[in-house]
């Protein structure tokens, strides 16, 4: 099957691709870092397309070109303007439907999730920095709208994100829990927000099996430990 990977440079980009790849799968990215593809991506199988998903007929241009069967949306919010992320997905969720795309994963931040007892995570465990709460309310802000715009329009979205911590290089186990709406710790009565983690590769083989043979649409999940 064909991936089209948004965000392809990032870490979740280029594990997934890799893993992709590996199965016999066919890549292409979109990034709006071109100087960061011979660092980051090394694999030649993989198209590259470059662009910004605030641009969103560089964006057609790159799903009519590749007509993919999945779109794994696997971009950050950047630091200096946050208030561009949600915009930017936006033009991802309506391109999708109008190119036809069967399935868009967007891979979301433990900080739209809510809290063992039920508190947004925004507010149990609120950034450190005065700046970083305009990054970390997007994901809250992504959840919404798509539980509140796109229930019922044909696109088939899911949203998964990893726990607290995800680990690179923690090995791959196959063995951690999926749960939806709310972040999963050790103790939910007694929450250890250390507790709350995954592997990158765990986390990865997740969202392969949900590339390539789905079992959750119009949900907000976590994985972890």
């Amino acid at each position: 099957m064909k991936v089209c990977i948004v965000g392809g440079t990032g870490n979740v980009g280029v594990f997934l691709g890799e893993e992709l790849l590996r199965f016999g799968h066919q890549v292409a990215s979109f990034s709006r870092r071109r100087e960061m593809v011979p660092v980051r991506i090394r694999d030649t199988r993989v198209r590259l397309w470059f662009g910004n998903i605030s641009d969103k007929e560089a964006l057609r241009e790159f799903f009519d070109g590749e007509k993919p069967d999945t779109v794994v949306l696997a971009t950050a919010p950047e630091r200096h303007c946050p208030e561009k992320y949600l915009p930017g997905h936006i033009n991802v969720f309506e391109l999708c439907k109008e190119c036809g795309i069967p399935r868009l994963i967007v891979c979301s931040n433990h900080m739209g999730l809510d809290a063992p007892d039920g508190r947004p995570m925004m507010e149990a465990k609120p950034p450190h920095f005065e700046w970083f709460v305009n990054i970390q309310k997007v994901y809250g802000e992504e959840a919404r709208y798509l539980k509140e715009k796109e229930m019922d329009t044909g696109l088939d979205w899911l949203l998964v994100c990893p726990g607290l911590q995800c680990v690179p290089f923690g090995g791959y186990t196959g063995v951690f829990r999926v749960q939806e709406d709310r972040i999963i710790v050790a103790d939910p009565d007694n929450p250890d927000w250390n507790t709350s983690r995954i592997s990158y590769e765990d986390y990865i083989s997740f969202l392969y099996k949900e590339i390539t043979e789905p079992k959750h649409s119009h949900q907000y999940l976590t994985v972890s430990y």
